[in-house]
């Protein structure tokens, strides 16, 4: 019984560190003020394309059940259930980053 409750206090501490570390870009960057507007606009594109790519990955409730229910069988499901969020802060970032881009683009009259 012992092994027991020592191996589910294992796992349960190490599946607390599953997950991603978010990497999210920065709203502001070097030289923006100097981007043309098909420079702007371009990167206004691709990352819009990167919030949808990230867009299906942040809902991880039914990934995670079904981990944690077969973990119950098989320890092996529960080393890769993923707690994290880095999916959404990455999305809120170049959100965060859009906004800063098309303000600048407002200001050089763009038209984006």
């Amino acid at each position: 019984m012992k092994k027991i409750i020592t191996t589910i206090a294992i796992i349960a501490t190490l599946s607390a560190c599953a997950g991603r570390v978010a990497n999210p870009v920065s709203a502001v960057q070097l030289g923006d003020e100097n981007k043309s507007c098909k420079a702007i606009s371009y990167e206004i594109s691709s990352n819009q394309d990167e919030i949808n790519r990230l867009l299906p990955k942040t809902n991880k409730t039914g990934k995670n059940v079904v981990l944690g229910i077969t973990g119950w069988f098989v320890l092996v499901p529960w080393f890769f259930m993923d707690f994290s969020d880095a999916e959404q802060q990455e999305i809120n970032a170049l959100r965060t980053r859009n906004t800063n881009l098309t303000s600048i683009s407002i200001s050089k009259k763009c038209g984006i």
